[in-house]
């Protein structure tokens, strides 16, 4: 890689966590990334070390987006966005906010799922599906008793990542999880309520999206979603790599994210 130019000290990179996730998943992103402009990871509204989000509170996709923001210092002329599932969503709230000061947007799959129920899209019937299944769904939107219960974990952990997940997580991790089941169903409903349309989400800023070989149908249909509308769009399909990667696969797309802030800085 190149040398990059040094940043002036008034542009920041934020860094923002998928659901069930925390901040430290871009620990190994070094501090030299996009010129060494500091980086801030602020975890979300009911994550640790922020007070747990109580059953029966609602907490919306740009309330994170409002959290994030506050992480900014004054003064700040630009941010690059970096996000994953529905910290991208996140990510693409606060582009909207901060308008021209976005310098770039490294998104892997954003989860905008509402995006995909607006008349004018064209769906592959197995991805329409696919998304029909959750809208419809007897309970998994809908149910106050049963949202955020290990039977709604199940069906949420095992769709992003493979059937059984759930059942095979180690103990202590499937009680952290519990402890933020709350905050996690109101992101999903987040996901498929407030997202827009896809023509709400364009930008102007250099953008990457990456997403898995691996991944779900509407996933894949998300991220080229985004790209129709971003024609200027780099768009990274991973072989053999699932919506987690950036859990999975760290190094991977560590690499791609150097490389995306590489281009940007020297206008590539």
């Amino acid at each position: 890689m190149s040398q990059a130019p040094e940043l002036r000290g008034d542009e920041r990179v934020l860094y923002l966590h998928s659901t069930g996730t925390t901040p430290a998943m871009w620990r190994r992103v070094p501090p030299a990334a996009f010129g060494g402009a500091v980086g801030l990871a602020p975890a979300h509204i009911g994550y640790p070390p922020n007070a747990p989000l109580p059953r029966g509170v609602t907490c919306r996709a740009e309330e994170d987006a409002a959290q994030a923001l506050d992480a900014l210092p004054p003064g700040v002329t630009g941010v690059h966005l970096v996000g994953h599932s529905y910290g991208a969503l996140v990510a693409l709230h606060v582009a909207q906010a901060l308008g021209p000061k976005v310098r770039s947007l490294f998104l892997y799959e954003p989860v905008v799922f509402g995006a995909l129920l607006h008349d004018d899209v064209v769906l592959d019937p197995e991805v329409q599906a696919e998304v029909r299944g959750f809208v419809n769904h007897p309970w998994f939107l809908t149910d106050e008793a049963r949202l955020g219960g290990d039977e709604w974990l199940e069906l949420f952990i095992d769709y992003w990542n493979h059937p059984g997940a759930w059942r095979g997580m180690p103990e202590p991790v499937k009680a952290a999880t519990r402890a933020l089941s709350w905050k996690m169903v109101q992101e999903v409903r987040s996901c498929f309520f407030s997202a827009g349309r896809f023509s709400d989400l364009r930008m102007s800023a250099p953008l990457t999206l990456v997403f898995g070989e691996r991944t779900t149908r509407a996933s894949r249909a998300m991220t080229q979603g985004l790209a129709a509308v971003n024609p200027h769009a780099e768009v990274i399909e991973l072989e053999g790599i699932g919506h987690m990667g950036p859990i999975t696969h760290p190094g991977v797309v560590r690499e791609l994210l150097l490389r995306h802030a590489d281009g940007v800085l020297h206008g590539l």
